[in-house]
Parts: structure tokens; sequence; C-alpha cells
């Protein structure tokens, strides 16, 4: 794959930002959203009451990985097809019919894609507003001075 942006290659950004920026972090963040999108379609009445909890701790059970994802897109051609397959794997028959139900994979990608920007963000501005401040700091010391 051809990196487009420095954080992609992984040889800029902190060790922080590189695993926010990271495949298998991003789809951990896209499971994370499945399993809360079934928990809160069981709790509303939209999936069965049983099957929502039963989604979620296969989603966040870590042993979804980027290796199998990638092994199934190999055969379907679709990263969330291949996603929505390797959480199947993990469920029972009863639940499968329910993983992302009623979504489409814009849906999955774009809020993945908001979730590593807010991640990322709580790591950037902090470290912003130090330097605004050492800065602030500086600039007072230098107005002193002349």
């Amino acid at each position: 794959m051809l990196a487009i942006l420095p954080i992609d290659s992984g040889r800029y950004g902190t060790k922080e930002m590189i695993e926010i920026f990271s495949e298998q972090k991003k789809i951990n963040y896209q499971l994370e959203i499945e399993g809360a999108a079934a928990v809160s379609q069981s709790e509303i009445g939209i999936i069965p009451k049983t099957v929502g909890k039963k989604i979620l701790k296969a989603a966040t059970s870590g042993k979804i990985t980027a290796k199998r994802i990638k092994q199934l897109e190999a055969k379907s051609d679709h990263d969330t097809t291949a996603l929505v397959e390797s959480l199947s794997e993990k469920c029972t028959k009863d639940e499968r019919p329910w993983i992302h139900y009623g979504f489409t994979s814009n849906d999955l990608v774009d809020t993945s894609s908001s979730m590593q920007m807010r991640d990322s963000l709580q790591i950037i501005e902090p470290k912003v507003a130090k330097m605004e401040s050492i800065l602030a700091k500086n600039a007072v010391k230098q107005v002193k001075i002349q």
C-alpha cells in the first residue's frame, strides 16, 4: 500500500499516534461500533433483546484480527464485508443475522474515522496548549528585553 500521508507510513509520529491509526486499531474501533449498535438496537427492540450483548462480547473479545479480515477481504474484495464475516465467525447462528443490521459501510468507516480523530486530538490538544503557553512566555520575555 502506498502511503498518502506521513502518518500512513509509520515513519513519522509518536508511538501513541501511530497506534491510533494502525490497521488493527481501526478494526477495533469498527468492532466497538458494531457491538454498541447491536446493544442499542436490542435495547429499543429493533433486534432481539438476547443478541445485542452477545454481539458486543464477540466484537470486543480481541479475537478478531486484521490478518483474518485481510484473508476474508481477498475473497470478498470488500473491507466491511470481511469485518462482518470475521465477527460472524465469533457469533452463533442466531446472532449472525443481526450483525451490521441497518448499517452501511460508510456508517462504519466514517464513525471509526471520527473516533480516530477524537483520540488523536486528545493527544495533540494538551501538547498544543503547552506549546502555546511556552510561546506566550517567550514572547513576553522578548518584549521585556527590547
